[in-house]
């Protein structure tokens, strides 16, 4: 009761709207009555406050489709649609109510972030990605589709993508050709337990950025289908060693490396050659002799290395392997940056 009491003093001062320039709205999640029974008052006032804020620029509502779908009237969409100068929004866990707003913001939207609901989950974001085409610079998907990527994006630096379908990455490469942060994560369609299937997509997809044109027997051929580089690259690595991705990459993140896809890791290093690397490490007892052979001897040489180190069902002190992992650098004559964490 005491934030709908400030939001509707907020909404009776004018001259104090006129400087608002950020909303984020977070309701819990309840289907019970009365909960629900509170949630109408607020989208009132909301509707009320956007009304005068006009010089808003961001605005967050999680979870969007609770709050919407108590916009009986639509005039809360109508008074975000209104907005001038909204350049970010955020809507997590959104249903086709969501599309409608989208389809009717008329502002130039820089920042969109949009986290499906379990029953949209997988729906193509492409077509509202498409109306904001030369503004965008950052793009947040969750559990959505971009298979039919297809517009270009001249402007969009940072691509997040997390549980978001994407097979080919030729798509990406061509919508999004200014990319320089790359976010992949636990990828739909990734299926892990089918290795065949995701060599097969990591073999179409290396082959997809390679420029064949006008090369003869024996030339060596030439990445023109790719991203030129990449400042920063994040992801699981089943994940990004599926997209197969042949550009240099100068920070890489990746999670988390066990003895079953360390040869992926390698690959990944061999293709991205990172200055930085960043490494999370799962260990337990019957592999912590392997350590030495998880990382790559190579990774030592030229770049950086942060390791996170996660104990569990770990019964060795912490500290122990944590030195052994910073003495395994050095005597590669690197230093690298160890942390530790536990957990059962």
């Amino acid at each position: 009761m005491t934030f709908l009491a400030n939001m509707l003093a907020l909404s009776r001062q004018p001259s104090a709207l006129h400087n608002l320039r950020e909303i984020s709205i977070g309701v819990k999640k309840d289907d019970t009555q009365q909960h629900r029974s509170k949630i109408a008052p607020l989208v009132s006032l909301l509707t009320g406050v956007l009304g005068r804020a006009v010089y808003l620029e961001s605005l967050r509502i999680s979870p969007a489709d609770s709050v919407l779908i108590h916009d009986r009237d639509g005039g809360l969409q109508r008074a975000i649609c209104a907005l001038p100068y909204l350049k970010t929004l955020v809507l997590r866990e959104a249903s086709e109510r969501a599309g409608t707003l989208l389809n009717g913001i008329s502002s130039g939207i820089t920042e969109l972030a949009l986290h499906t609901t379990g029953t949209t989950a997988g729906q193509d974001a492409a077509p509202y990605l498409n109306k904001f085409w030369s503004t965008l610079v950052t793009v947040q998907l969750y559990r959505t589709d971009l298979r039919a990527a297809s517009t270009i994006f001249p402007r969009l630096k940072r691509l997040l993508l997390e549980e978001t379908h994407v097979r080919d990455v030729r798509p990406l490469i061509v919508a999004f050709p200014e990319v320089l942060e790359l976010r992949f994560e636990a990828a739909l369609g990734n299926t892990k337990a089918d290795e065949g299937k995701v060599e097969t997509t990591r073999a179409e997809n290396r082959a997809a950025q390679v420029n064949e044109d006008g090369a003869t027997e024996g030339e060596q051929v030439s990445f023109g289908h790719t991203w030129p580089g990449l400042e920063h690259v994040q992801g699981d690595i089943e994940s990004l060693y599926m997209l197969g991705l042949r550009c240099p990459i100068r920070n890489l993140y990746l999670h988390t490396l066990t003895t079953w896809n360390q040869g992926k890791l390698r690959a990944l290093l061999d293709d991205g050659l990172p200055e930085f690397l960043s490494v999370d490490i799962v260990l337990r007892d019957y592999y912590i002799h392997k350590l030495h052979d998880m990382i790559p001897a190579h990774a030592f040489l030229p770049m950086r290395l942060r390791l996170t180190l996660w104990f569990k069902d770990y019964t060795r002190d912490a500290s122990e392997v944590a030195l052994y992992s910073v003495c395994s650098s050095d005597r590669q004559s690197r230093t690298s940056r160890c942390s530790s964490k536990t957990f059962r």
